[in-house]
């Protein structure tokens, strides 16, 4: 007897079971939303940009997190390569995002909420490819 489908079945149940769950208990999900977009806007610019995509690469050896001080330190800095990164109106947006303390903190809560989650579904990623 086959019991792969039911495995199947079980597994895509838990996943959904394990996401309601999660949104269900932390209400910060509802927060996430803005401190998401947010953060996609700073990606955005960094990858849109060479100066600041190397600059990142360079600061992480290759990692794509990058430390809220390095981040700060190339928008801020009076190089004049790292300069021309906020001469535009995107730029000069993504510098007060990146000044603003309250988008740190709400990025800490999202990080800080979303890795339970995140390693459940390696795990069932892994499972899946067992």
């Amino acid at each position: 007897m086959d019991h792969s489908g039911y495995i199947y079945e079980t597994i895509d149940r838990a996943k959904e079971t394990i996401i309601e769950e999660f949104k269900n208990k932390n209400k910060c999900i509802l927060e996430m939303h803005p401190t998401a977009l947010r953060a996609k806007m700073i990606t955005r610019f960094i990858h849109n940009q060479p100066i600041a995509l190397k600059y990142c690469r360079d600061q992480t050896d290759g990692i794509d997190l990058v430390d809220s001080s390095k981040l700060k330190e190339m928008l801020f800095s009076l190089n004049p390569n790292c300069s021309i990164l906020r001469s535009n109106e995107e730029g000069k947006i993504v510098v007060e995002l990146v000044a603003d303390q309250s988008f740190w903190s709400g990025a800490s809560i999202v990080v800080k909420e979303s890795i339970p989650l995140v390693c459940v579904i390696e795990w069932m990623n892994v499972s899946d490819k067992n």
